[in-house]
């Protein structure tokens, strides 16, 4: 099938060039709005002696030259997801290629958020790419080629000697090309923009808040000359991605130009106190019919918990202020199975719906559980369990329309967030479905132990490979805040040295 995309960095044979077969295990439309995957494929081209072509899971051969992915010489996968680990193994194994590491001939390198627990990976990929991965995938590439079995790097976990790596944090002075495709996930000509990246505010369930700190914003010439060369590539609509796109001081100027020049623009999830009139105008000016906040809980008991101090009473008025400025509907992402909920907290997410429903807009609600993540203080938090989700699930849908997530499934993709090497070996007899008897009935015949993944206090392996920059110490605090109901403050507020900025 032929695709129409602009700005894609050259991919032509170069003398004596290393194959890279870049792997995102999601379908093209997917992989094209990956901000992620995308400027690794870029860098990569970027080397003199490296050539990257693009492999998706709807299609059996590369983007680039129709060839199968056993006659390039290395492979690397970006994986957001946990529950794309298996997706990935399945591409794999379609494609013949050997998914245990000693018996594979091309080296596999994995990088992305659902890898920075590499334990269950730990016998299949040969080596892991810590954190931001612009300024040594390229090294990776070559390393993992010349000296698979020997070759180290401060930024990438070689899974042969099992050395501790550092996350990188990238100073975001390299920009990608601002590559338009006719389809993405997020429609067609779409211009995807990353303004910034980390965040300050210690959400503690989420995996970027902890592992990407601080937040680093780009320059406002960098996002404008990449908007500009989207522009100049077809593009028709901006999408901004990032943990805190409002924070960014310079973001609230490029809205307003770009709702001057009639150029619509989206943003994923915004926080509501960065919601004021103005930013409400500039955002209606820009396109846009609805806002999407993300509270997780209402309970005024859970919030501090979660470190997540945002008032329902201000979601509320927020909501009225935006129907009266002419938003059709107010999207609110909610979280099921904080440590200590019980179902009279989920009533309060009920009672904050209907209070936003009286302002007259429409209200929609994406409900998922929470799923322990390593390198953050619920790391030691217990998964909630299927039958409290389900039970969850259905009080919610008695009185919401709301989007869930399986529980079953929750319960696998909890497996493989703080597995270990055993999870990595029912990764490789459960791959294929992610029916969850399937993976009741593989464990079974493993003889392994389920139990010890789901409940609390578990131990944390993966920091005895991957150093993230905040301290044992600051986690185990955190940890004992989230048991007293207590916050923490922002980065920017005020300083907790935590250890990334401070060791």
């Amino acid at each position: 099938m032929q695709r129409r995309e602009w700005g894609l960095p050259e991919t032509e044979a170069k003398p004596g060039a290393i194959r890279v077969a870049h792997v995102y295990p999601g379908s093209y439309e997917e992989a094209m709005a990956s901000l992620g995957y995308m400027t690794i494929f870029s860098k990569l081209n970027e080397a003199e002696d490296i050539v990257a072509h693009r492999f998706v899971l709807d299609s059996p051969f590369s983007l680039e030259e129709g060839t199968p992915l056993r006659s390039y010489d290395v492979i690397v996968a970006s994986i957001h997801f946990d529950l794309q680990i298996p997706l990935l193994l399945k591409y794999l194994a379609t494609q013949r290629i050997p998914l245990r590491k000693e018996e594979r001939e091309q080296p596999l390198i994995v990088g992305g958020p659902a890898t920075w627990n590499p334990l269950p990976l730990i016998n299949i990929a040969d080596a892991v790419s810590v954190g931001d991965g612009e300024d040594h995938i390229a090294d990776a590439v070559r390393g993992m080629l010349s000296e698979r079995k020997e070759w180290t790097h401060s930024n990438v976990l070689n899974t042969w000697v099992k050395n501790k790596a550092s996350f990188a944090r990238h100073d975001l002075s390299y920009r990608p090309p601002a590559i338009v495709t006719e389809k993405s996930a997020y429609g067609r000509k779409s211009i995807y923009v990353e303004p910034s990246r980390g965040c300050n505010f210690g959400c503690r369930f989420c995996l970027i808040g902890w592992t990407k700190r601080p937040r680093r914003d780009r320059k406002l010439s960098q996002i404008l000359d990449w908007i500009t060369e989207g522009l100049e590539n077809n593009g028709e609509k901006v999408y901004f991605f990032a943990s805190d796109i409002l924070g960014h001081p310079h973001i609230p100027k490029v809205l307003e130009i770009l709702g001057e020049l009639k150029i619509p623009f989206s943003l994923s999830s915004m926080r509501y106190d960065r919601l004021n009139d103005e930013m409400l105008d500039i955002l209606r000016e820009g396109g846009l019919r609805s806002i999407t906040v993300a509270p997780e809980v209402a309970s005024t008991r859970l919030k501090p918990v979660i470190n997540k101090p945002i008032p329902n009473e201000g979601i509320v008025e927020l909501a009225g202020r935006a129907k009266k400025k002419g938003f059709k509907s107010l999207k609110l992402y909610i979280m099921f199975g904080v440590p200590g909920e019980q179902e009279e907290d989920v009533n309060e997410i009920i009672k904050l719906v209907e209070a936003i429903k009286k302002t007259g807009i429409q209200v929609r609600v994406s409900a998922n559980p929470m799923i322990p993540k390593p390198h953050t203080p619920m790391q030691w938090a217990p998964f909630a369990g299927i039958d409290y989700i389900k039970r969850a699930n259905k009080l919610l849908e008695k009185s919401v329309r709301a989007n869930t997530m399986n529980p079953k499934r929750a319960f696998i993709q909890t497996l493989i967030s703080v597995g270990d090497e055993r999870i990595g070996d029912l990764l490789l007899h459960a791959y294929r479905d992610l029916n969850y008897a399937h993976w009741m009935g593989a464990a079974t015949r493993l003889n392994i132990d389920l139990s010890k993944y789901i409940r609390g206090g578990r131990e944390t392996p993966w920091r005895e490979l991957i150093d993230t920059g905040v301290t044992d110490e600051f986690l185990r605090r955190e940890w004992e805040k989230i048991q007293k109901g207590e916050y923490t403050s922002p980065c920017h507020e005020r300083c907790s040295l935590c250890g990334v900025c401070f060791p």
